[in-house]
């Protein structure tokens, strides 16, 4: 059984592989054969690795950009039912912002859906955030505008 052992010259195992189980007079024949079988599927593992590569260095630079916008500190007026004044939803530098707004939602309005109320607080921050280090930057866009509500 051919093996081939991941980043090793495949020629160079093909040809290793034949020598040691052919006779010496069909090591070429054995070689080119073998090779031209497997090579295809080497080049098909190898891309899915690269790709897997790619898609993992991509989730990490994603992660760490998520990282470095919820690093922030912010405060959103947060308008829980129509006739109250809003409530400020806040999130600390560094702070899971899920738990922040799971717990703002079980204390201000647990009569709501929790996951409903938890995506629209976690947009709403993100949103905040990145206007917040857009108008920091001297982007268009500014720091205004993201307030939410939560209200049924």
């Amino acid at each position: 059984e051919f093996v081939h052992a991941w980043g090793a010259d495949a020629k160079t195992e093909v040809d290793e592989f034949c020598r040691a189980h052919v006779g010496a007079a069909d090591v070429e024949t054995c070689a080119s054969s073998l090779f031209g079988a497997v090579a295809p599927q080497i080049e098909l593992v190898e891309k899915a690795g690269s790709l897997e590569k790619a898609q993992a260095e991509a989730k990490e630079k994603q992660r760490e950009m998520v990282d470095k916008l919820f690093s922030r500190a912010a405060t959103l007026p947060i308008q829980t039912t129509t006739d109250s004044k809003p409530i400020d939803f806040v999130h600390a530098a560094g702070a899971d912002v899920l738990e922040e707004a799971t717990a703002f939602c079980e204390t201000h309005v647990p009569q709501l859906d929790s996951a409903t109320c938890i995506e629209t607080l976690v947009t709403a921050m993100t949103k905040e955030l990145v206007n917040k280090e857009a108008a920091e930057g001297g982007a268009a866009g500014g720091a205004g505008g993201a307030a939410g509500s939560v209200a049924n």
